[in-house]
């Protein structure tokens, strides 16, 4: 588990929201979009976007008991939405809860 906990940053928070978010499970869409939410607080639906702003990336502490990509790092502190997710509205991520995002290469 030491090397695993030492190149987590595959386990940063962006990324386990858009795995969250293009996931075909509606469970955890649900859990990606609810999480978005609470990172963005409070706002209009329609003009409300996420922080762009540079961010500091630090490596999560791994929770090794995890049981779902949820619950594998704290959503407590230093976490942030997904870049990919920023410049869409609280409205436009809503709609990620019918259908899974799709990132286009």
């Amino acid at each position: 588990m030491s090397t695993v906990r030492r190149f987590a940053l595959y386990a940063h928070s962006e990324a386990i929201l858009q795995t969250l978010l293009c996931s075909e499970d509606q469970k955890e869409r649900i859990e990606g979009v609810e999480r978005i939410l609470a990172i963005r607080g409070e706002g209009g639906p329609d003009t409300q976007l996420g922080d762009s702003s540079v961010r500091t990336r630090r490596t999560p502490d791994i929770n090794c008991d995890a049981s779902s990509i949820g619950d594998l790092i704290s959503w407590s502190e230093g976490v942030s939405e997904p870049p990919l997710t920023c410049f869409l509205s609280t409205s436009e991520v809503k709609n990620f809860i019918n259908t899974p995002m799709e990132v286009l290469n």
